[in-house]
């Protein structure tokens, strides 16, 4: 795998290792945003790894969705993994601390870790 895609995937773990951090400390609110952002990191990854042209116009979601969930590379569940982690991440933010509970932030994390390996699997 190139430096510059790896890259990547190392800034992911990163923030999987920071998400498991939080978890423990019970920042479960904090620790959703760093598994997103691993979500996203190993997205980039996995985009550049397979030299797909970027559009600036478009996010990395729909980068993503296009270059590998529309065309049957990657089940349909890892582009809603993305956007589960998204939206857990938006949650959270509306959310009162309180209200984000262990059971959601370590969903969101195997759900990173799962996906995280699946774009790892596409630049090899």
């Amino acid at each position: 795998m190139e430096h510059d895609v790896e890259r990547h995937f190392v800034k992911a773990q990163e923030f999987i290792r920071e998400a498991e951090s939080l978890i423990a400390s019970s920042l479960y609110k904090a620790s959703i945003g760093h598994a997103y952002k691993a979500m996203l990191e190993a997205a980039r990854g996995a985009i550049e790894g397979n030299k797909v042209e970027e559009d600036s116009r478009k996010t990395v979601f729909s980068i993503f969705e296009e270059a590998f969930v529309k065309t049957g590379r990657l089940d349909k569940k890892f582009g809603n993994y993305l956007q589960d982690a998204a939206h857990a991440r938006i949650d959270s933010s509306d959310t009162p601390i309180a209200m984000i509970e262990f059971r959601q932030a370590q969903m969101i994390l195997v759900k990173a870790k799962d996906f995280i390996a699946q774009c790892r699997n596409l630049c090899s």
